[in-house]
């Protein structure tokens, strides 16, 4: 997961990378138990124009691993489940937060 980690920082440092670096770097900082450098890399990536049911998602998972769960359920109910369902990557994400915020309740 380290090795990931560097490759998804570069990938995201390179101008008009698409957000899937971010998301992905997101979720691996996530996995690692670095969940405010996940917080960091999601503000980041928000300030660079990052928006929609991804960033939506991922936003969710950091504030589900903050302790946050309802916080993260408020963002989840606004996700546009469309999109979600379209995308095999964000549908695996959507059931995590969602078991992430179930336990958390």
């Amino acid at each position: 997961l380290a090795e990931a980690e560097s490759l998804f920082t570069r990938m995201a440092q390179v101008p008009d990378t698409s957000f899937f670096a971010w998301g992905a770097l997101v979720r691996v900082q996530c996995q690692r138990g670095h969940v405010a450098a996940a917080r960091r890399t999601l503000a980041e990536a928000t300030r660079l124009g990052w928006r929609g049911p991804s960033r939506q998602l991922h936003e969710s998972l950091v504030l589900a691993l903050e302790g946050q769960p309802d916080r993260a359920r408020q963002i989840l109910a606004k996700v546009d489940r469309s999109a979600v369902e379209r995308d095999p990557r964000l549908t695996d994400l959507w059931d995590v937060v969602h078991r992430l915020v179930s336990r958390g309740s």
